[in-house]
């Protein structure tokens, strides 16, 4: 069985499918029995649909189908099942790692096998900009449980409001025992540190499941979690100059920033010039650094590798950009 809701299982992935198709097939299967969802796709998927089989109308595992259900994307797949709930998460909301500045580091945060990126970025920027925010957001309980303080009112965010869900440290697990979604992150003799995990799950909670929080905007996500505005920018929009400018100016006051790429199949770019470029569609990144005279920016993964460094914003980033969002809290 898996987990894909906090406390309900789930049929879990059959073993055998192929790597490479196997995050489209996980998409689909948690999509699989929303009845509102299917009827929305239905024009859509009958678009896809190839040779019948003895199961009905056979639709093909392709990029056009994934575009079809899913905003943003997740990491290769590296174990095919969720498998349970695990309580032997013994550990510690916050640990300043060698190197770290502070115990709140954008380093902190990897995603797992869900597609929040745009949630693991939020946390990545607000990590960076306002470490001690996110430090002051959760609060360990006596009984071992956390609450974390989300701005948010019916499981939206809402900056006029603020909601504290109490959640514990048991979190869904892979065949493996590894944490199936965000990972933790630096451990010291106090265990393993939780505060993104902690935050990943408090809002799937307050949304009702984990499958509820597949995809969303950064923006809105970063917002959240400080309470403050976000504001997006059209990188069609906007010129080379300015987005410098914006961005910069963002960061030297420490407001979070990220930025979202456009979907593989809708940028009408061929598949090898997106393999080659080293940025990820369907995806959002956090902003490290921009140099406004080189005219270049830096933008890291959630996935924890494949950051993208010195890109030229009037070039790659114009390029397979859609957005950019600026947090003011």
């Amino acid at each position: 069985m898996a987990y894909d809701r906090i406390f309900r299982p789930t049929a879990a992935p059959s073993e055998d499918v192929a790597e490479a198709n196997a995050p489209a097939v996980l998409r689909l299967q948690l999509m699989a029995g929303n009845a509102q969802m299917t009827r929305a796709l239905e024009p859509e998927v009958a678009k896809l649909k190839g040779e019948d089989n003895y199961f009905g109308e056979r639709v093909a595992i392709g990029p056009e189908l994934v575009d079809l259900v899913s905003e943003t994307t997740a990491p290769p797949l590296t174990t095919t099942s969720v498998t349970g709930l695990a309580s032997d998460f013994t550990g510690q909301a916050f640990v300043k790692g060698a190197g770290d500045a502070n115990a709140v580091d954008p380093n902190d945060i990897r995603q797992g096998q869900l597609g929040d990126c745009y949630l693991c970025a939020a946390m990545m920027a607000v990590a960076r900009a306002r470490p001690g925010l996110v430090q002051s957001m959760i609060t360990k309980l006596d009984n071992g449980s956390y609450n974390v303080t989300l701005h948010i009112k019916d499981g939206r965010w809402d900056r006029n409001s603020t909601q504290v869900v109490t959640v514990t440290p048991d979190f869904p697990v892979t065949g493996r025992g590894e944490a199936a979604y965000v990972k933790p992150g630096d451990s010291d003799e106090g265990g393993p540190e939780l505060w993104g995990m902690l935050i990943e799950k408090a809002y799937a909670q307050a949304r009702g499941s984990y499958s509820a929080i597949r995809s969303g905007n950064s923006g809105t996500a970063a917002a959240m979690i400080v309470g403050g505005a976000s504001k997006e920018y059209k990188v069609a929009d906007t010129s080379a100059a300015e987005i410098g400018k914006i961005v910069d100016d963002a960061l030297k006051r420490r407001l979070p920033v990220t930025a979202n790429t456009m979907g593989t199949e809708k940028s009408k770019i061929d598949a090898d010039t997106w393999q080659a470029s080293g940025v990820v569609g369907h995806h959002s990144y956090a902003v490290k650094s921009v140099d406004v005279a080189a005219g270049t920016m830096s933008l890291q993964n959630p996935w924890g590798h494949d950051d993208l460094d010195n890109i030229a914003i009037n070039g790659p980033f114009r390029k397979f950009f859609v957005s950019f969002d600026v947090v003011t809290p």
